[in-house]
């Protein structure tokens, strides 16, 4: 429908808001016909009867049947189909892990709940349990939303929607708890495991790493292509011994490196002005004291006192010694990386979502499924073991800092830029200061057990 604004010119003012009211009406249903990808409108082929309770009922058969029930396939075997290692296997933890995510996302997602009750016609609509599923299939094996429909009987464009709401529905039920900054009981289990290897000190090891994203805006190519020339956004990440990921910043463009991310870092932003962590800190290695803790990190970041780095190729012994534990230990980051991007295959497969809040869901539901893995999983050393080494071994104190003496919440929610809290010779020298003593420290605690 074309209209000539220049004959409206002459008509009358009466004539003139008809015709204008006629043209907003038209682009309105325009705009309503467009809708979103996918979905039911006139002229599209009528929704597929997929049998929703099959689904639904091939799943609990496979693996929630009553292992002292006969099963209803005829086949006159008890239980499920797979067995406890199969599920382990195919959801990436225990299916008690399981049914406590799949209850707290019912719990706190409206749209995975519908599908329990009829609807007016007496039938049933999709199952949560099949929408949970798909979802974790999703995330688990990378794959695409109409994979999942010969098993799950939904469509492409339900699945999808249902990996949104289902990841929104673990960082509303358990971010709170996997999500959260370390405490100040954190804190010195954390530095007590990394003293136990020869750091004393130590608070994590980070890095930064990267999730290709197929679907970017192309009106954003040169803000998200880095290195590798492929759209990217990127992440940094903090973990521990134990692989627990304490902090992770996903949605930095592809074309910053570790460097750039570090100088809009909210999280050591708060750390290198000392706001972050809001407890004080003495350190005693090689019999020198420092009031602050550290991060292993590789050699592309600064040599600001919050970070150690691996040094040089040398001869010095000495060096050399601290060199390789450094390396090895640091490695915690990459495991985390290699076991996140494992465990969650969607991040490994260049990303096919629009919107990039949508793929900061999907890695903040990730780090929160991993953390909880992690901690049914967790060994080592025990919580007494931990009691005991902070008692005998007083290298570390953490004091709790006086309400009003310091403003830090230890969140990580700053937008405060790294650039204003300023660094001078002074953070260099203490840089070197704590990495000649812990050169010291490693040498005397491990030269006589390391093998030739």
């Amino acid at each position: 429908m074309n209209f000539n604004l220049d004959e409206l010119v002459h008509d009358s003012d009466d004539d003139i808001v008809d015709t204008v009211a006629i043209i907003v009406a038209h682009d309105k249903l325009n705009e309503e016909n467009d809708g979103k990808h996918g979905g039911s409108r006139p002229g599209r082929s009528p929704n597929v009867l997929r049998d929703f309770s099959s689904g639904h009922r091939r799943i609990m058969l496979d693996y929630f049947w009553d292992e002292r029930s006969m099963r209803d396939d005829g086949s006159g075997e008890r239980g499920p189909v797979y067995s406890a290692g199969l599920f382990e296997r195919r959801f990436r933890m225990p299916k008690e892990l399981f049914l406590r995510v799949y209850d707290g996302v019912m719990e706190r997602n409206a749209y995975i709940r519908l599908g329990i009750n009829s609807d007016c016609t007496g039938r049933k609509g999709i199952h949560p349990l099949q929408k949970v599923v798909a979802s974790m299939r999703q995330l688990s094996y990378g794959i695409p939303g109409d994979a999942v429909d010969e098993y799950c009987r939904m469509s492409e464009t339900t699945a999808l929607k249902s990996l949104r709401e289902f990841c929104r529905g673990v960082v509303s039920a358990f971010g709170i708890e996997y999500l959260r900054a370390p405490t100040q009981v954190d804190l010195q289990r954390i530095e007590a495991r990394f003293a136990q290897v020869g750091f004393p000190g130590c608070m994590g090891c980070v890095d930064c790493a990267g999730w290709d994203w197929k679907n970017a805006p192309k009106a954003h190519q040169g803000h998200n292509v880095g290195k590798e020339k492929v759209s990217t956004l990127r992440m940094e990440v903090i973990c521990d011994l134990d692989l627990w990921i304490w902090h992770c910043a996903f949605g930095y463009p592809g074309s910053m490196n570790d460097i750039n991310i570090l100088d809009v870092s909210p999280h050591f932003a708060e750390v290198l002005s000392g706001v972050y962590p809001p407890f004080r800190v003495e350190s005693v290695i090689a019999e020198k004291r420092f009031d602050w803790f550290y991060y292993l990190a590789d050699g592309i970041y600064p040599n600001y006192k919050v970070f150690v780095k691996t040094l040089p190729e040398t001869q010095n012994p000495r060096k050399q010694m601290f060199r390789m534990r450094q390396e090895a230990v640091r490695k915690a980051v990459e495991r985390v990386f290699g076991v996140l991007f494992a465990r969650w295959n969607i991040l490994y497969s260049p990303g096919r979502l629009w919107s990039a809040s949508d793929m900061e869901e999907i890695v903040s539901a990730c780090v929160i499924l991993h953390n909880m893995i992690v901690e049914e999983r967790r060994g080592g050393i025990s919580d007494a073991e931990i009691d005991a080494l902070i008692a005998a071994d007083s290298r570390s104190i953490i004091v709790p800092i006086p309400d009003g003496e310091n403003g830090g919440t230890g969140c990580f929610t700053s937008a405060v830029r790294i650039g204003s809290t300023g660094h001078d010779r002074g953070d260099y020298a203490k840089h070197v200061a704590l990495t000649k003593a812990l050169i010291t420290h490693i040498w005397q605690s491990y030269a006589n057990t390391e093998p030739e």
